[in-house]
């Protein structure tokens, strides 16, 4: 138990060594584990009781898209998009006024009333995971976006085994493109997304006209991927739909 002086970082700090790491799991319709919600706020619940946090969440923008129509393996359905930018608030409950306030955003996609609750969800458990670090099994040290940076090494003081640095020259990954679209790698994530959802080339296509505002996968711009990816993921194919879209060694447009 915190003691009653302790400030808001001394806690937060607290819960930051005490929470458990969080493992991805695959929902029945997820095409790729993810970090659910529900788990984050479980890992937390009785740390942030013991340190004396209360987090409270304020709703500060909301914007809802003009709807849409998909038709799918289920007939044909109207969807909306919510954006919203919330603030979550960490309250010392020994000095309410001392605060640590974390703004963070989310994105819901819906075809009843949920998209609300499904952005507010989203950006509750990034700020709550990125405000106490926890864990998630993410390597950033495999993932292909991050180019550029050195090996990592292994903690400790100096008696653990350390990557050894790239030789110069030697390094033949392709740079990130400059206009800030998406790399070769997630271009042929996203086709493989929506080969396992069964969409053809041409419902890829406007998906991506949709949520990027682009003809061409090639020219999707990074901050627009996730949505264009969480679209595919809420994709029903159709029993008779198109072609199927390019296989890997073909991405298409």
């Amino acid at each position: 138990m915190m003691s009653e002086g302790a400030n808001i970082y001394q806690r937060m700090l607290k819960v930051m060594a005490d929470c458990p790491a969080v493992a991805k799991t695959k929902g029945k319709f997820e095409l790729f584990p993810t970090v659910k919600h529900d788990d984050v706020t479980s890992a937390l619940h009785s740390v942030l009781i013991e340190n004396g946090i209360l987090p409270v969440v304020d709703m500060l923008e909301m914007t809802v898209s003009e709807p849409w129509e998909h038709t799918g393996k289920g007939g044909t359905k109207t969807y909306t998009r919510t954006d919203i930018k919330a603030r979550v608030t960490f309250v010392n409950v020994d000095n309410p006024e001392d605060v640590v306030a974390v703004h963070s955003y989310g994105t819901g996609i819906d075809d009843q009333d949920k998209g609300v609750g499904k952005a507010t969800s989203y950006s509750v458990k990034y700020a709550l995971l990125k405000a106490f670090n926890m864990q998630t099994g993410d390597d950033a040290d495999n993932d292909q976006e991050n180019r550029g940076a050195p090996p990592a090494q292994s903690r400790g003081n100096g008696g653990g085994k350390q990557s050894a640095p790239a030789a110069q020259g030697d390094d033949t990954r392709p740079p990130l493109p400059a206009d800030g679209s998406i790399s070769e790698p997630k271009r042929r994530r996203l086709w493989k997304l929506s080969q396992e959802a069964g969409m053809s080339e041409d419902d890829l296509k406007a998906i991506v006209k949709e949520h990027a505002d682009t003809d061409s996968t090639k020219t999707i711009h990074w901050k627009k991927y996730d949505a264009v990816c969480n679209a595919v993921q809420a994709w029903v194919a159709a029993p008779e739909g198109g072609a199927p879209a390019a296989e890997d060694d073909d991405l298409g447009f």
